[in-house]
């Protein structure tokens, strides 16, 4: 898969699994033209709820509720539905899918929220596809997570000064961390696994970035508004 572009923060597939952190503005998950909506199983319900349509959903089916699958298939999507006894989640078929169908740049939502193990199991499913070479953040309502990996990546975040951002090295040390727009900067430093020291940062104003030149980060941003 070819490296997208980095900036691009306009995605060309949104996923909608079913945690219930999912974000409720469909402002803050912004498609390109012509881009496609992937329901894992019971995101259909948050898709609902948002005011989309599904183009697929996908999944065993054992938590969505049967009006809303016949709802997506009235509304045209496609059902792939599978065995419940399968080797993968629903949240990474979806992602699967997306990157089957081309997909560059991804929005997830719904990633977190219920259950540990699966907020915990999505998050590093995320950072593997962003290994991959996808654009991937994952917009919840608390606020986003950035999944940085490999040289030169960067997260652009846009806020309120106060706003949370955490910074968190995964699989290795994240190498020549640059930032601007927080109120503790770095400046080619690194981030080692293990060590808190990129916990709890905030936003000094409406914008932050953060860049790394090599290893792996993920950038948590939290709104101070919770929106």
């Amino acid at each position: 898969m070819a490296p997208p572009k980095e900036g691009d923060s306009i995605a060309d597939t949104l996923v909608i699994a079913a945690g219930s952190g999912f974000c409720r503005d469909a402002r803050r998950l912004p498609l390109k033209h012509a881009g496609r909506v992937i329901c894992a199983d019971a995101g259909v319900e948050a898709c609902r709820t948002l005011g989309l349509r599904p183009n697929i959903v996908i999944g065993d089916m054992d938590s969505a509720p049967g009006p809303l699958i016949e709802w997506a298939r009235g509304s045209g999507a496609y059902i792939r539905q599978y065995p419940a006894d399968k080797d993968q989640t629903d949240m990474e078929l979806a992602l699967d899918e997306a990157v089957t169908l081309g997909s560059r740049s991804v929005i997830v939502t719904g990633a977190t929220g219920g259950r540990i193990d699966h907020t915990l199991a999505n998050i590093d499913l995320c950072l593997c596809y962003a290994r991959r070479g996808l654009s991937l953040v994952a917009v919840e309502e608390w606020g986003e997570i950035f999944f940085l990996a490999g040289a030169g990546r960067t997260a652009a975040m846009s806020g309120s000064a106060g706003d949370t951002v955490s910074l968190i090295p995964r699989c290795g040390n994240a190498r020549a961390v640059r930032t601007s727009g927080l109120h503790y900067p770095l400046d080619g430093e690194d981030l080692l696994t293990g060590a808190s020291r990129g916990v709890s940062n905030y936003m000094s104003g409406p914008v932050a970035r953060v860049r790394i030149d090599e290893g792996e980060l993920l950038v948590v941003h939290t709104r101070a508004d919770g929106r």
